[in-house]
C-alpha cells in the first residue's frame, strides 16, 4: 500500500511507516524499528557509534544499523543450524503387502 494520509508524506504499510535504509531517525524512531528493549537497542547503537549529532539532536541513519547488523550476526546461510533443515539419512518408505484379492 502507498500513499499516505500521514503527514509526512511517508509510505505505511500495516500502520508502521516503511523505513530506508537512507533515512535520517531520531532515535526513539531508530530504537522502536529495532524492536528490541529501549535500553538494549540504545546501549547497542552506543558501543557501534551510529548515534550522530544533527543540529544538536541525536540522530541514527537507517542504513549504518543494517550495515551493522550484518557485520555482527552470521548469516543464515553460514548457520548450519537455521535455515533448511537438514537430512538424517533416513528414507521413508511404504511398504504394500502382496495381495492377489481385489
Amino acid at each position: 500500500m502507498s500513499g499516505c494520509d500521514h503527514p509526512c508524506g511517508c509510505d505505511r504499510v500495516g500502520g508502521v511507516a516503511m523505513t530506508s535504509p537512507h533515512d535520517l531517525l531520531s532515535l526513539s524512531d531508530a530504537v522502536q524499528r529495532m524492536g528490541m528493549r529501549k535500553e538494549d537497542a540504545q546501549t547497542w547503537l552506543r558501543s557501534r557509534h551510529l548515534i550522530r549529532r544533527v543540529a544538536g539532536r541525536q540522530r541514527v541513519i537507517w542504513g549504518d544499523v543494517l550495515d551493522a547488523i550484518r557485520r555482527d550476526s552470521p548469516s543464515p546461510a553460514d548457520d548450519p543450524m537455521q535455515g533448511a533443515p537438514q537430512r538424517r539419512g533416513v528414507e521413508a518408505r511404504r511398504h504394500w503387502k502382496m495381495t492377489d484379492a481385489f
